[in-house]
Protein backbone atom coordinates (compact mmCIF):
# COMPACT_ATOMS: atom_id res chain seq x y z
CA UNK A 1 0.00 0.00 0.00
CA UNK A 2 0.85 3.91 -0.38
CA UNK A 3 0.23 6.95 1.42
CA UNK A 4 -1.41 9.97 -0.22
CA UNK A 5 -1.52 13.46 1.64
CA UNK A 6 -4.69 15.18 0.40
CA UNK A 7 -4.41 18.98 -0.13
CA UNK A 8 -5.93 19.88 3.08
CA UNK A 9 -3.73 17.35 5.54
CA UNK A 10 -0.55 18.55 3.30
CA UNK A 11 -2.13 22.52 4.29
CA UNK A 12 -2.81 21.33 8.05
CA UNK A 13 1.05 19.47 8.39
CA UNK A 14 2.41 22.77 6.91
CA UNK A 15 0.73 24.82 9.70
CA UNK A 16 1.30 22.48 12.71
CA UNK A 17 4.89 22.62 11.69
CA UNK A 18 4.57 26.69 11.42
CA UNK A 19 2.66 26.79 14.72
CA UNK A 20 5.62 24.86 16.56
CA UNK A 21 8.42 26.27 14.60
CA UNK A 22 8.00 29.42 15.94
CA UNK A 23 8.36 28.20 19.51
CA UNK A 24 11.28 25.68 18.84
CA UNK A 25 12.19 24.45 15.22
CA UNK A 26 13.53 20.86 16.65
CA UNK A 27 10.26 20.04 18.23
CA UNK A 28 8.78 21.03 15.11
CA UNK A 29 10.74 18.56 13.27
CA UNK A 30 10.22 15.50 15.76
CA UNK A 31 6.02 16.47 15.44
CA UNK A 32 5.98 16.39 11.76
CA UNK A 33 8.74 12.99 11.37
CA UNK A 34 6.17 11.54 14.27
CA UNK A 35 2.98 12.22 12.44
CA UNK A 36 4.85 11.03 8.56
CA UNK A 37 6.32 8.14 10.80
CA UNK A 38 2.58 7.29 11.85
CA UNK A 39 1.06 7.48 8.64
CA UNK A 40 3.86 5.29 7.06
CA UNK A 41 2.66 2.34 9.77
CA UNK A 42 -0.92 2.39 8.13
CA UNK A 43 0.95 1.01 4.81
CA UNK A 44 1.31 -2.28 6.64
CA UNK A 45 -1.34 -1.96 9.16
CA UNK A 46 -4.18 -0.33 7.31
CA UNK A 47 -6.86 -0.94 10.06
CA UNK A 48 -4.82 0.08 12.77
CA UNK A 49 -6.67 2.84 13.35
CA UNK A 50 -10.33 2.78 14.61
CA UNK A 51 -13.56 3.54 13.13
CA UNK A 52 -15.36 7.00 12.98
CA UNK A 53 -18.90 7.95 12.47
CA UNK A 54 -18.52 8.64 8.67
CA UNK A 55 -18.49 5.67 6.70
CA UNK A 56 -15.26 3.99 6.17
CA UNK A 57 -12.89 6.87 7.79
CA UNK A 58 -11.02 5.56 10.48
CA UNK A 59 -8.62 7.70 12.82
CA UNK A 60 -5.40 7.04 14.48
CA UNK A 61 -3.65 9.07 17.34
CA UNK A 62 0.10 9.84 17.05
CA UNK A 63 2.25 8.77 19.70
CA UNK A 64 3.22 10.77 22.07
CA UNK A 65 2.11 14.10 20.88
CA UNK A 66 -2.18 15.41 20.65
CA UNK A 67 -2.18 14.77 17.19
CA UNK A 68 -4.55 12.22 15.15
CA UNK A 69 -4.82 11.43 11.49
CA UNK A 70 -8.12 10.59 9.70
CA UNK A 71 -7.67 8.42 7.04
CA UNK A 72 -9.42 6.20 4.51
CA UNK A 73 -8.61 3.00 2.37
CA UNK A 74 -9.37 3.31 -1.26
CA UNK A 75 -7.92 0.00 -2.66
CA UNK A 76 -4.10 -0.04 -2.48
CA UNK A 77 -3.71 3.59 -1.32
CA UNK A 78 -4.03 5.05 2.26
CA UNK A 79 -5.47 8.43 1.40
CA UNK A 80 -4.61 10.86 4.71
CA UNK A 81 -8.18 13.15 5.33
CA UNK A 82 -6.84 15.40 7.83
CA UNK A 83 -4.21 16.33 10.66
CA UNK A 84 -5.74 17.67 13.25
CA UNK A 85 -4.99 18.62 17.45
CA UNK A 86 -6.99 16.82 19.48
CA UNK A 87 -8.37 19.75 20.86
CA UNK A 88 -10.11 20.81 17.34
CA UNK A 89 -13.56 19.77 16.79
CA UNK A 90 -13.47 17.72 14.01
Amino acid sequence: MKVRYSARSNAQISAIHEYIREKNETAAAMVIARIRETARKLTRLPHLGHPTNEGNVRVIAVPRFPFVIFYKINKNVIVILNVRHTSQER
